[in-house]
């Protein structure tokens, strides 16, 4: 049985449109900042993974490369094709439908493998949170969070009160994020280990940084680089969890720098991502 749609599937229609474009990618709510470099490759490869499983599937999804992707009349594309307007637009809906349930399960596999919490991915209370966090199920996964908060020991505690933030980030609870990244900030005090309260610390930074930023008061650039730097400098080969962070504070510094058209600099920030990403083999990035 098909999804329901509503304003996520204009949002996949809108994707759809600006593929070819970083900028708006950015600024699209379907997309989460770390897959916007991802997302041209992915798109093509969706579209003929798609239209390669019946005849009727590749003339569907060659009206909606050529319509949505292409940007070309859609009376031109219907001509060309042979179908009848009403033909033609049946098509549309239903390679839109089908391509909308299919990224978003891609991105949803993408997104659990790029977790920050992907050192944890062994755990079941986390696996828990992010199976809730991919069905969109973001209030429990906040109660679950908050439960698995309340009995885990201060490392663990740190980890999820950070993963909560994020799931009230999502749902756009801006003010009472930065209250749980503020929550788990406390509990560093009990963190022994130089290290390991070093990584603890960035991750209760970069949700603050996060939320700061959707609420118009984004951290000073000086915080942003500083934190990188730090990252960059504590990060070592086969050091998975410190790499997952790095991750993150590039590609949301990417999304903050194309925000303010300075592209060279994001695209640079994102090949740093891609590369450690790779050599960690953090996630399938094909």
């Amino acid at each position: 049985m098909r999804r329901r749609r509503g304003p996520r599937h204009r949002e996949v229609i809108a994707l759809l449109h600006d593929v070819r474009s970083p900028h708006a990618l950015g600024r699209n709510a379907f997309v989460r900042a770390e897959f916007v470099a991802q997302l041209p490759g992915l798109v093509d490869r969706l579209i003929d993974e798609l239209g390669a499983e019946s005849e009727l599937q590749r003339r569907r999804f060659e009206v909606l490369r050529r319509s949505d992707v292409a940007r070309e009349q859609q009376s031109v594309v219907a001509a060309d094709l042979g179908l009848s307007r009403s033909q033609f637009y049946r098509d549309l809906h239903d390679a839109r439908e089908l391509f909308a349930d299919a990224l978003e399960d891609r991105l949803a596999a993408r997104h659990s493998a790029n977790s920050t919490f992907a050192a944890r991915d062994d755990d079941t209370r986390f696996l828990a949170i992010e199976v809730l966090r991919n069905g969109g199920q973001y209030d429990r996964a906040r109660e679950v969070a908050s439960a698995v908060a309340h009995d885990a020991d201060a490392p663990d505690a740190i980890r999820v009160l950070c993963l909560r933030a994020e799931l009230e980030i999502e749902s756009g609870s801006f003010a009472q994020a930065r209250l749980t990244a503020g929550e788990a900030r406390i509990l560093l005090a009990h963190i022994d280990d130089a290290r390991l309260g070093g990584l603890l610390g960035a991750q209760c930074d970069l949700v603050e940084f996060e939320a700061a930023h959707c609420q118009g008061a984004p951290a000073v650039p000086d915080r942003r680089s500083s934190l990188i730097d730090e990252l960059r400098r504590s990060y070592g080969p086969q050091d998975r969890e410190y790499a997952a962070l790095l991750v993150k504070a590039l590609i949301e510094e990417a999304s903050m720098l194309f925000e303010q058209n300075d592209s060279t600099r994001a695209l640079a920030s994102i090949e740093e991502a891609s590369s450690i990403v790779a050599h960690e083999r953090l996630s399938d990035t094909r």
